[in-house]
């Protein structure tokens, strides 16, 4: 039996162990997932009861107005003496109201003046009510409010039934008459939409805050239900408990209950399943049909790994990045050096937002053909990360190789449907002797080297191993200067002015960060590469963001100055960072046009078309953007493109020696032609004497930046 087979082996039964257990997990959670739906079916028709209820209810609210204002039309100066012509006018709109809605309830008005009353039959008297309704406090709420009320549920005198009282103050020319009220009985109302809105399978109880059940389901006082709600009223009251569970005593099934609250009626409505929820002989045929299910996703899940582990792997060519670490760590016992070649896509997320995922995945493809087709030995050939392949070289290639690998690679271009692709390569070759070989084993992560120079300029590098464990010891340094300035709180802000070459006049100041150590402040070089290395680089800018408005408010009352803040790309890629930006600049009450973001670091976004729409909507309330060290790395040109810019930040490299190099000058020269094909201004930076000052004059530029105009200080100079 040969690797390939056992090592398939062996990944198959790992699969096939993890789909049992899931499966016994799903199986040992079956009950709680069918308690879980019946308690959300029971929530959802107590919602649906309570909606219903206090629906009628605000129904009537609205009516009771309606009709009080009809009554209070024909009442006289006294219930006495009103003419029987009016009483009877008022009678039968009071018995057409009672017989209008199918819900029990009566309707009544009560004279302030002698406590006598009306309802649909006649006159009625203080006995006929069996007290005088003038002292209930609805009436006094009724008579102060002049808008309709709703009393907390009580049991009638005369019926024993549980109901409302709603009630409203009738009024003639500003003098209070009296209350018309309506009586409604809950009971009615409750087993009228019950029998609307469910069938048999639940019990529904409405109890007062109190504790105090208002409404049994079948009239009687005395069943389970009541009995648990009154056991854990204390509980329930308190939110200790959302749902009540219990076996019944009778038929040993699980009965469940879950209750839901009216504010309006001050009270809980309580819903309870009649039945069994576990049927066992379903639960039975649910669990043999998830069985059969099972084991069929057992064999397509080994036909897959088939598939992964041989097709796969045979046409790629590439071994995976677990099996790059187990082969160093196994070389590292019988070979004394090695050289390991890293090469990796520069552009390779340009590409794929460009040209989208197949395209993307057809340039890989194409590229792995190529590094196949120069390095024939695929047992040392591994596929580290999307966009880098590895080679372990156990013979150290001669100068002449290295040359010849280096153009090859480096010059490669590729016909994709009709899109003809240039692919940028960063190659990487370390060399490794058999000491460092021994000692590095599993821990020597090659993507430590990628990510170190694939934000760079550079396209090679040939390096021992020593060398980049001194680089790595010697940020390290670095790294613990950046991390005790952050917490101690000495990163701070120094301006530069940016000059209108035209008029020599200040445009804005560019924010800089430094680290004060001492008297002395560092330059923010090389601390902001390892600050988005490790992921601190959004801290320090918003620090930075911050202590500059502090001071901007402090020097600039009237809020004229417009202060540029750099923004590394790597953060752009969470959609909240600008937001967060945003409000640190609101609450500073700095106006938005008094601010632009120098976006650094563009390669690091990783969804330029997501990017570029966040910006739009950003200009929109106008921020303003500029690209930073334009004509540097490989997607400048690109992203002049794709994203709407204000300003276009030529990089210093081009402008420090343009009066010396014939080149720069022409490469500027295009740089500020196609700035001006897409209206966007453009800045300078490393002007350092007049003759450069002049030279950016001729040529176009449009503002200017550098220690010839102004040095960078913790303080802006007045000029």
């Amino acid at each position: 039996m040969n690797k390939k087979i056992k090592k398939n082996i062996w990944y198959s039964l790992a699969i096939i162990i993890t789909t049992i257990a899931i499966l016994y997990v799903f199986i040992a959670n079956y009950d709680l997932h069918i308690k879980n739906s019946n308690i959300e079916k029971l929530n959802q028709n107590n919602k649906n009861t309570i909606q219903a209820l206090e629906g009628k209810i605000y129904d009537k609210k609205a009516g009771i107005k309606v009709k009080g204002e009809l009554v209070s039309k024909f009442l006289e100066e006294s219930i006495e003496n009103i003419s029987k012509e009016n009483l009877d006018i008022i009678t039968e709109t009071m018995k057409n109201e009672d017989q209008s809605w199918n819900i029990e309830h009566s309707s009544y008005y009560v004279e302030e003046e002698t406590g006598l009353g009306i309802d649909s039959k006649g006159l009625l008297n203080i006995e006929n009510f069996g007290m005088d309704l003038r002292n209930r406090n609805w009436y006094k709420q009724a008579k102060n409010l002049k808008e309709p009320i709703i009393t907390e549920p009580y049991y009638d005198i005369n019926t024993g039934k549980p109901c409302i009282t709603l009630s409203y103050g009738l009024y003639k020319e500003d003098k209070f008459l009296g209350v018309f009220s309506y009586d409604i009985f809950l009971e009615d109302m409750k087993d009228s939409l019950v029998d609307d809105l469910y069938d048999n399978k639940y019990g529904i109880y409405l109890v007062y805050n109190t504790g105090k059940l208002l409404i049994p389901v079948d009239g009687s006082m005395d069943d389970e239900n009541i009995n648990e709600i009154s056991t854990n009223w204390e509980k329930i009251s308190n939110n200790e408990l959302n749902y009540i569970e219990y076996i019944d005593e009778n038929n040993k099934n699980e009965i469940y209950g879950c209750f839901y609250n009216s504010e309006l009626l001050n009270s809980k409505i309580f819903s309870f399943n009649k039945e069994s929820i576990i049927n066992k002989n379903e639960k039975n045929n649910k669990i043999s049909a998830i069985v059969y299910i099972s084991i069929i996703s057992i064999i397509l899940l080994i036909m897959v790994n088939f598939y992964i582990f041989y097709i796969m792997n045979s046409i790629s060519g590439f071994k995976p990045k677990r099996k790059y670490l187990k082969d160093i760590k196994k070389i590292s016992k019988t070979l004394s050096d090695i050289q390991i070649l890293a090469i990796s896509i520069k552009n390779l997320v340009n590409i794929k937002a460009e040209y989208g995922n197949k395209i993307c995945d057809k340039v890989l493809d194409n590229y792995a053909s190529k590094i196949k087709s120069i390095f024939l030995v695929k047992e040392t050939m591994y596929s580290y990360s999307e966009k880098t392949f590895t080679v372990i070289l156990t013979e150290k290639l001669k100068l002449e190789e290295i040359k010849s690998i280096v153009e090859e690679l480096q010059n490669h271009k590729t016909k994709i449907e009709n899109n003809n692709i240039e692919i940028e390569t960063f190659i990487g070759i370390v060399n490794i002797n058999s000491t460092e070989l021994k000692n590095c084993k599993t821990e020597f992560k090659l993507q430590k080297i990628v990510d170190d120079y694939l934000k760079t300029d550079c396209k090679f590098i040939d390096v021992d191993y020593k060398n980049l464990i001194k680089k790595q010891g010697a940020e390290k340094e670095k790294l613990d200067i950046l991390k005790e300035a952050i917490n101690q709180d000495r990163i701070i802000p120094f301006f530069q002015a940016i000059e209108d070459v035209n008029t020599k006049k200040i445009e804005k100041y560019e924010v800089l960060m430094r680290i004060q150590q001492g008297r002395k402040y560092l330059s923010p070089y090389p601390f902001i590469v390892l600050a988005e290395k490790n992921n601190l680089i959004e801290a320090i800018d918003l620090k930075i963001l911050e202590k500059a408005l502090d001071y901007k408010n402090q020097i600039d009352k009237e809020d004229k100055l417009v202060f540029a803040f750099n923004i590394s790309g790597k953060v752009l890629n969470d959609s909240g960072y600008l937001n967060k930006v945003s409000a640190i600049v609101d609450a500073k009450n700095i106006k938005n046009e008094n601010i632009v973001f120098e976006i650094t670091e563009t390669q690091s976004i990783e969804d330029i078309k997501k990017f570029a729409n966040m910006m739009n909507e950003f200009r929109k309330n106008r921020y303003r953007f500029s690209i930073d060290d334009f004509g540097t790395g490989y997607s400048s040109v690109y992203y002049l493109k794709n994203v709407s810019a204000y300003y276009l930040k030529i990089d210093g490299s081009f402008i420090k020696d343009i009066n010396d190099n014939e080149q720069n000058l022409y490469l500027v020269k295009a740089m500020v032609n196609m700035a001006k094909a897409y209206k966007i201004k453009t800045v300078a930076e490393f002007i350092e004497n007049e003759e450069i000052y002049n030279t950016v004059k001729e040529l176009g530029i449009d503002f200017g930046q550098g220690y010839y105009i102004d040095k960078p200080s913790k303080e802006i100079r007045k000029r």
